[in-house]
């Protein structure tokens, strides 16, 4: 089948006028050509074309939470309150919401996810979704002394999925909920798997790491964590911890809402590999601020984008998020689409057969309109 639209964008860039994608019933890309003027085709869309999206950061798990913490209390307050929420509800409640979620990321243009997960809570979701799915396995504990016995339950729900054969790796999870010594056994596991890091989601974190103090200190009073064995680096979380990762493991770094220029700097001169995801709703729903995006931009560094949970986001639909990016930045569309869909397809190592509209690659195929700076989602053509 032969398709054109009035813009089609191949996941990098918009095309030329007038190319047409040669497209087979499996969704397969025979061949993408490239016309001076108008030519035949079967089907001719009004509208953007461009690849599936590819949301590179999620918790399914926390579906159950929709709405459960109210907006603008700050990352303490919001992570003090989903610790103390998460258990309240029966497994089978668990399991529909999750179900609900993921419906809805497809109905929205999904096609691969990068997910955290704490448990195997969404094992049997994840074995029957039609959808690309890798799974961070998150592992967190930031008194040291349990760093083993935490790392050891990581691997043990590891193990669950991979009996599976679901994508997954150990992860930690944020600068704030690991200890050096948790780093250092995850570092060690798997040479060359993506970690995927919130980072830098809230002051209090930076804070913590320079000199001991701020918000940070009374998640801790609520969680009963004992800190007696931290000590304040005097540098910026990520200062602090990137030289305890080796360089072999990709970064997968979330949120970056107070990330600095020198922070951007240590990243690039010791990670070949390192992508910066960007979750515009759920920052504003939890700290109402944004990322620094003219300053990712500026560095020239990969962006991706993700919707983070259904606990900090009143929807996973990864229109609104470039629209929330077009409506408060200077950015152009083109950089938005590929944030959302190549860029994303890269950061979760699926950049040989998704995020690209090219030969022998099946991406997913959707229609936009675009009006205003916003765009919004049609439809998914194949």
């Amino acid at each position: 089948m032969r398709i054109a639209a009035d813009k089609i964008h191949d996941g990098k860039k918009f095309l030329p006028p007038h190319s047409v994608i040669c497209i087979n019933e499996t969704g397969c890309i025979e061949a993408v050509e490239y016309h001076e003027q108008v030519t035949a085709v079967d089907v001719y869309y009004e509208g953007i074309i461009c690849p599936g999206f590819v949301n590179a950061h999620c918790h399914l798990e926390l579906s159950h939470l929709k709405q459960v913490v109210p907006k603008h209390t700050g990352l303490v307050t919001f992570l003090s309150s989903i610790s103390l929420q998460r258990a309240h509800s029966t497994l089978e409640e668990r399991k529909l919401a999750m179900q609900v979620a993921h419906d809805f990321l497809i109905a929205k243009g999904t096609v691969a996810i990068g997910d955290i997960s704490n448990n195997d809570d969404s094992l049997s979701l994840k074995q029957q979704s039609p959808i690309a799915i890798h799974t961070f396995i998150e592992c967190l504990g930031f008194a040291a002394p349990f760093a083993e016995a935490r790392f050891q339950y990581s691997t043990a729900i590891e193990a669950t999925f991979k009996k599976s054969n679901l994508s997954c790796s150990i992860t930690p999870h944020a600068p704030y909920s690991f200890s050096k010594e948790l780093l250092s056994l995850i570092n060690a596991h798997q040479q060359g798997a993506t970690l995927s890091i919130h980072n830098q989601e809230c002051a209090a974190e930076n804070e913590l790491y320079l000199f001991k103090e701020g918000h940070m200190l009374r998640l801790y009073e609520t969680l009963q964590t004992n800190t007696d064995h931290f000590q304040a680096s005097g540098q910026s979380s990520l200062a602090t911890y990137a030289p305890w990762i080796n360089p072999s493991h990709p970064l997968l770094l979330v949120h970056n809402t107070f990330t600095s220029k020198d922070d951007i700097e240590i990243i690039k001169a010791r990670f070949e590999k390192a992508f910066w995801c960007v979750c515009p709703n759920a920052n504003l729903y939890i700290e109402n601020t944004l990322p620094p995006i003219a300053l990712l931009q500026s560095m020239g560094v990969p962006i991706c984008i993700g919707t983070d949970s259904l606990a900090s986001n009143d929807q996973l639909d990864i229109c609104s998020e470039l629209n929330v990016l077009l409506e408060n930045f200077t950015v152009q569309l083109e950089d938005v689409l590929q944030w959302a869909t190549w860029n994303g397809a890269n950061a979760l190592s699926m950049q040989n057969h998704l995020g690209c509209i090219a030969e022998k690659y099946t991406p997913g195929l959707l229609l936009l309109k675009e009006e205003d700076r916003q765009i919004t989602f049609v439809k998914r053509i194949i």
